[in-house]
């Protein structure tokens, strides 16, 4: 493991403070004795801690990496293939937000919160997801998405073993995005009624007509959480520094111009592929 500048200092000074030490304790009365042992005490737990962190230092090493992974975008908008999905308002990637203890305890219980992240510009196994589309929706020969078909939204597998999904339900008192309050969105391995999304034309005048019609790529789409029909948004309003950089909350949140009745911005999202 590659030491920091921080880490190699610590390191010499604690050497440095072991070569002062005596290696025994002389046979001798009074202060100077218990002095003599709390020294070695406190350097002991100096060199416990400094363990831990440098334990800490290659649990993060790990998580980085994991979440970092390089991933290859389909040339195609297609299903089951991966996509990035940048928002309109803060041109930010969707990312997977990896808490500290990842990718040790993941658990069935394991939920991860979503947020935009302006750093993940390239696709990385954090900000790279795959529709899936549901089985008794359209075609199943068909694989191009198209407005008003129902699916999955699933994180890569190279970032979990077993499907995460994109999940949401209505807000409660107990449930709901910790910085807007607004309905919380997150990533769950169970898959059910409340994992389940579709895309919408953005122009609600032509809404109606565009169902049926293929969802093209790098186009702006709005994705409706079918059970709430609240739309997915992340707005810089919410914003928040993590370990991958500058942040922002995605929750589920309908922004509307009622004068024209388009929704806004915060609710616009650009299917990214390699082409």
């Amino acid at each position: 493991m590659l030491e920091t500048a921080e880490t190699v200092e610590i390191r010499l000074h604690a050497a440095d403070l072991l070569e002062k030490l005596p290696h025994t304790v002389p046979h001798r009365t009074g202060n100077w004795t218990e002095e003599s042992v709390l020294r070695e005490e406190k350097m002991r737990e100096f060199l416990t801690n400094y363990e831990k962190g440098m334990a800490n230092v290659k649990k993060g090493e790990r998580r980085a990496k994991t979440a970092r992974k390089e991933q290859i975008l389909s040339p195609k908008l297609v299903y089951d293939a991966n996509i990035m999905l940048k928002n309109g308002h803060t041109q930010s990637h969707l990312s997977a937000d990896i808490p500290d203890s990842f990718p040790d305890n993941i658990a069935p219980s394991t939920i991860l919160a979503l947020t935009t992240c302006a750093t993940e510009t390239s696709p990385t196994a954090r900000s790279c997801f795959q529709l899936v589309r549901l089985d008794e929706d359209g075609n199943t020969e068909e694989s191009v998405p198209r407005f008003g078909e129902r699916f999955y939204i699933v994180v890569t597998s190279d970032l979990v073993d077993a499907p995460m999904y994109l999940t949401s339900e209505p807000k409660s008192f107990l449930n709901y995005a910790k910085l807007s309050k607004d309905q919380a969105v997150y990533l769950t391995f169970n898959r059910d009624y409340r994992s389940v999304w579709q895309f919408d034309y953005p122009d609600p005048n032509f809404r109606l007509e565009m169902e049926g019609q293929d969802v093209a790529p790098n186009t702006p789409v709005l994705i409706k959480h079918c059970n709430t029909g609240n739309y997915l948004s992340s707005d810089k309003k919410y914003g928040l520094r993590t370990d991958f950089g500058v942040e922002w909350e995605v929750a589920c949140h309908t922004y509307k111009d009622y004068g024209t009745r388009l929704e806004l911005d915060q609710n616009h999202w650009l299917l990214r592929v390699s082409e």
